[in-house]
């Protein structure tokens, strides 16, 4: 699935649409009170305006992002900048670092269309250990002239409008915390419930809460998924101190992806979360935002950030 361009007009893309309980309401007499649900699209702000945010089922890109950026030394010449990165990040930079020779053969599985040995392109760039294996075709690839030739993902069913708005449905939670993201069935421990897309951006003047970083095996960032204006259901994961699902990356074909995977199985009616990681809390909390979780032992609350920064202070002193 290559990335493809934004559209001109965003309206062309399908809107979020979630429930929220305005308040409680009279019924007949007799009866007890009972809440009212109304429906509302979901909303983004971006360079300061509001908009409606679109759904997509894969990575997008808006060449206007990338005006004047060059492609890394390192990049592999056979690839398109930018377009390519979720390409070029399956190259291993751990193997050209350490001079290491990948094996000649693949392990092949039940995909019968990796590319022969007797075409390769002019260079041959090894592939990080972590990805080797199609999460589509169980096919191995260590090198870059062995990649299968897969576009269609083994979650490609759970990528999709409908199957969200059959197990997946989005609920305003507060204020505070805004929309949330709750399971209509039972999901299944182990199961990818869903891919991380947005648009592929550069990261340069882009303020979002929404950026994933892509990186290669050495965890340098090459560019990033944004989700601000567009994406998937996934964007719409909370936090949580103690999550049911997690992300991961997977290799389809000549790909990467980024995918939410349950942890544990998730009730019917329990919300999926995930862990965002102490990296992007440490940011938020130096912006006196704090994790509204409510689990118990919250490692990101006001009060948690705040004996952090006092713990630091004390060893400071101390030294």
């Amino acid at each position: 699935m290559a990335v493809k361009q934004l559209p001109t007009r965003l309206s062309e893309l399908p809107t979020f649409t979630y429930t929220r309980a305005d308040r409680n309401v009279s019924a007949r007499r007799g009866r007890s009170l009972r809440q009212r649900k109304t429906s509302h699209k979901a909303m983004s702000v971006y360079k300061g305006k509001a908009e409606y945010t679109r759904y997509i089922s894969q990575n997008m890109i808006d060449p206007a992002n990338w005006e004047g950026m060059t492609a890394p030394r390192t990049y592999p010449t056979d690839l398109n900048f930018p377009a390519d990165i979720l390409k070029a990040v399956l190259y291993s930079r751990k193997s050209q670092r350490n001079n290491s020779n990948a094996r000649a053969t693949p392990r092949k599985g039940k995909c019968n269309k990796p590319t022969t040995s007797k075409d390769p392109p002019e260079t041959a760039y090894p592939i990080a250990k972590e990805w080797v294996t199609c999460a589509f075709c169980a096919c191995s690839a260590e090198t870059s002239n062995k990649l299968c030739k897969c576009t269609t993902s083994p979650w490609s069913s759970r990528s999709t409008e409908r199957w969200r708005a059959q197990h997946i449905e989005l609920r305003w939670i507060s204020d505070a915390v805004g929309l949330g993201t709750y399971a209509l069935r039972p999901l299944r421990g182990g199961t990818v419930l869903g891919e991380y897309t947005g648009e592929l951006v550069s990261g340069r003047d882009v303020e979002s809460g929404y950026m994933l970083a892509v990186g290669n095996d050495v965890n340098a960032t090459m560019g990033y998924i944004d989700a601000l204006r567009v994406g998937g259901w996934t964007r719409f994961i909370n936090h949580s101190c103690r999550p049911n699902t997690y992300f991961g990356t997977m290799r389809v074909g000549e790909e990467l992806r980024y995918v939410v995977t349950a942890s544990r199985d998730v009730r019917g009616e329990e919300e999926v979360t995930c862990d965002y990681g102490r990296r992007y809390w440490e940011v938020q909390n130096e912006k006196g935002w704090w994790c509204a979780c409510g689990e118990k032992g919250c490692r990101f609350s006001e009060a948690a950030g705040r004996a952090r920064v006092e713990k630091t202070a004390r060893r400071r002193e101390g030294r």
